[in-house]
């Protein structure tokens, strides 16, 4: 992941080089500002870096996929699919930071 200004010609500041401590691939990354960003993807998986460090949920790993996240003021919100045996089913998870 790189920060960089809206006018950029190609030069950005990277700000994450790996995922070797999430469990699963992240599918969405939202943020409201350089130290307010959100992350979720396989495994349930769902992390937040602060600006200073990334903290990952590990109490919401479980056998799905949260594939959009959404954050309004201090709500953070990441939707998706979990394995309901033959279907799969819709998987909402809320919190607050």
């Amino acid at each position: 992941m790189y920060l960089a200004p809206a006018n950029t010609r190609g030069e950005a500041e990277r700000i994450w080089l790996n995922n070797d401590f999430l469990p699963g691939f992240p599918r969405r990354i939202r943020g409201q500002a350089s130290n307010d960003i959100v992350t979720v993807g396989d495994f349930h998986m769902m992390s937040h870096y602060s600006g200073s460090s990334w903290k990952y949920f590990a109490g919401l790993r479980n056998d799905g996929r949260l594939r959009s996240v959404a954050i309004y003021k201090d709500l953070i919100i990441g939707a998706g699919v979990g394995s309901g045996g033959i279907t799969s089913i819709a998987i909402i998870v809320t919190g607050t930071r």
